[in-house]
């Protein structure tokens, strides 16, 4: 290589370290595209996101998408969302889509996209020269394919493309998986599996783990009447990637339904320098024929307060 090609690569890799560190506080702990992580259904948000072991939501892809063949009341789903995430600190705008749809009775498909921008940041190259205003973008694509391996038990594996761009021409982009399973019986599910499995994010200036993690949850619904149940629902989850932010997390929720009216509530157990923050979440919906609106809003005093996310379902017989 030539002296010139030289210092042109080692310019382009102080720009990326540069502009990656001017947007090292949209990385959530230092975690590249940790959006993977943030919630897609208002629903689950609503209950603490811990949805990990319930059935039918149409965002199975960023879930379990084994879940997809145990939704009893649809045989393809369809749904969008819109939220923000931590809008105090990092006033992002979060921008879903996700369905499934069943081939058979053993075996169906889904797919998600995702988009996260953030608000407009300064960037500027080593040499302290102003690139103007940046604003941080990322994509997600999934498809996932869910396999009945008995009445009660299914398994599921999804395949997502990842796509980070920091503005500046600092970019890049990967591939991960997830393998899921779940087990109904009755009113009672169990979910299992490890999620955003991939190799590592290169912005030109180094490589940054996947946020790789390790999830169990439980769901139970009980019929008080006719037109009344209550679920509760259990999720805990073990990041194992980034190493240095390693660590565990669970969540709580309870949803309960009165004939086409639900209100949820849940609690959030985190580490605000490992993890997502503990935070107390609220949400409701309406179920009209087909079709649902859900909404959820956090509380509290951390950085998770004002996050909010409005989701859209559409749920189609066979």
């Amino acid at each position: 290589m030539c002296k010139g090609s030289r210092n042109h690569s080692l310019t382009n890799k102080k720009q990326a370290i540069t502009i990656l560190f001017t947007f090292m506080t949209f990385f959530v702990h230092s975690q590249s595209v940790s959006f993977l992580n943030t919630p897609s259904d208002a629903r689950l948000l609503g209950m603490a996101n811990a949805g990990y072991a319930m059935a039918g939501t149409p965002f199975v892809t960023q879930y379990n998408s084994a879940g997809l063949l145990h939704a009893s009341d649809s045989a393809h789903a369809f749904g969008a969302s819109l939220g923000s995430f931590q809008p105090e600190s990092l006033d992002n705008t979060m921008v879903n889509i996700g369905g499934y749809y069943r081939l058979d009775k053993k075996s169906g498909m889904s797919f998600g996209m995702g988009y996260n921008t953030f608000k407009l940041a300064p960037g500027m190259d080593e040499n302290g020269s102003d690139l103007g205003k940046l604003t941080p973008q990322e994509y997600v694509f999934a498809m996932g394919y869910a396999y009945k391996l008995l009445r009660s038990f299914s398994i599921a594996a999804n395949l997502r493309f990842i796509a980070s761009d920091l503005g500046g021409g600092t970019q890049a982009s990967t591939v991960s998986m997830d393998v899921n399973m779940m087990y109904v019986l009755k009113n009672l599910s169990f979910g299992a599996g490890i999620s955003n499995i991939g190799s590592k994010m290169d912005y030109g200036n180094g490589k940054y783990d996947l946020p790789t993690r390790l999830k169990a949850g439980g769901s139970y619904r009980l019929n008080l009447a006719t037109a009344h149940s209550l679920r509760g629902s259990g999720e805990i989850d073990y990041q194992l990637q980034p190493s240095d932010f390693s660590g565990v997390m669970a969540g709580l929720g309870a949803e309960y339904t009165f004939k086409r009216l639900a209100l949820r509530g849940g609690y959030h157990i985190g580490n605000e320098q490992k993890t997502t923050p503990s935070y107390i979440s609220v949400g409701g919906g309406w179920i009209f024929s087909k079709s649902s609106f859900d909404f959820a809003y956090i509380l509290g005093n951390t950085v998770m307060k004002s996050s909010f996310l409005i989701s859209m379902k559409l749920i189609i017989d066979d």
